[in-house]
């Protein structure tokens, strides 16, 4: 009897198995399941390779199993990827060092809500990736090399909760244009946009990230509500505002930077003789495209 139990259990797990793909042990102690290596712990998985080609998909779980992680140089070189599906992945907690280094296919990259830890040169010189969306992980430092020499990089977006960007983080991303630092930022390395001369940085007044731009040289925005055309700031769009804006392209009297955004009418990120113009156009009730008067 217990010998027919046996083999009926056993007839189950092999049913079981044929219905779901095969699983085997490679030499490495990796298990081996539908072109996926990965490594156990508690009952969660951690992704070590791929032998698939053109589309990447990361699952939520493999074969039963969480996956929580993807491995240090998992994907190191792969240029054979068309199409990188993370978000899915919805336990995913760590991507390690280098796991995309170098891989040109894909071009955009959403890091799910868990992830918590990006590791060094993690998508180093994928030179494909145009969108780097980072928004919804609770990542909080973007770390030395993460996005180094992305040189179709336009467009990345960084989490809320961010605290520092690292050595050489976004290093020549030429395409990068412009790029919003949260308030929460606290640190960010001389480094950190090497090569990067188109970029313009969208901070906030007195945070660490305005004083950075300001230091450093670099192009900046602020991302604080103005109402435009209040150049003096005392509340007001009236003459006052045009002559402070007057004597600022005299370098007689330089505008506060909040002044300087509300006093960009045209919006064009430049001061210039046209801007005091169009105020003085407003005053006197001529229609305008720019919403002068108004919060933006």
């Amino acid at each position: 009897m217990i010998k027919n139990l046996k083999r009926i259990a056993v007839l189950v797990v092999t049913a079981a198995l044929a219905a779901v793909g095969s699983l085997s042990a490679a030499a490495d102690g990796y298990i081996l399941y539908a072109g996926y290596s990965f490594s156990l712990n508690n009952r969660q998985a951690t992704i070590h390779s791929y032998e698939g080609s053109g589309e990447l998909y990361i699952p939520a779980t493999i074969w039963g199993y969480t996956v929580v992680g993807i491995e240090d140089f998992a994907f190191y070189g792969r240029d054979d990827f068309d199409k990188v599906e993370l978000r899915e992945s919805t336990k995913l907690t760590t991507i390690g060092s280098n796991a995309f280094y170098g891989c040109t296919g894909f071009s955009r990259a959403e890091l799910p809500s868990k992830v918590e830890s990006l590791g060094e040169c993690a998508f180093q010189y994928c030179t494909g990736l145009k969108t780097a969306d980072c928004s919804a992980a609770r990542i909080t430092a973007i770390q030395k090399q993460t996005f180094y020499g992305c040189t179709s990089l336009e467009e990345a977006t960084l989490p809320a909760n961010l605290q520092t960007i690292g050595d050489w983080a976004f290093g020549n991303c030429t395409a990068l244009a412009y790029l919003e630092i949260p308030r929460s930022v606290t640190e960010i390395a001389d480094t950190a946009f090497f090569g990067d001369e188109n970029l313009t940085l969208g901070v906030w007044l007195d945070s660490y990230a305005h004083t950075f731009a300001k230091e450093n040289g670099c192009a900046y925005r602020l991302l604080d509500p103005v109402t435009l055309g209040d150049a003096n700031g005392d509340g007001f769009v009236n003459i006052n505002d045009v002559t402070a804006l007057q004597q600022h392209l005299a370098e007689l009297q330089e505008l506060s930077d909040l002044g300087a955004k509300a006093a960009d009418i045209n919006m064009d990120n430049k001061l210039e003789i046209e801007d005091a113009t169009t105020l003085q156009m407003f005053l006197a009730e001529y229609v305008l495209s720019y919403p002068v008067g108004e919060t933006v």
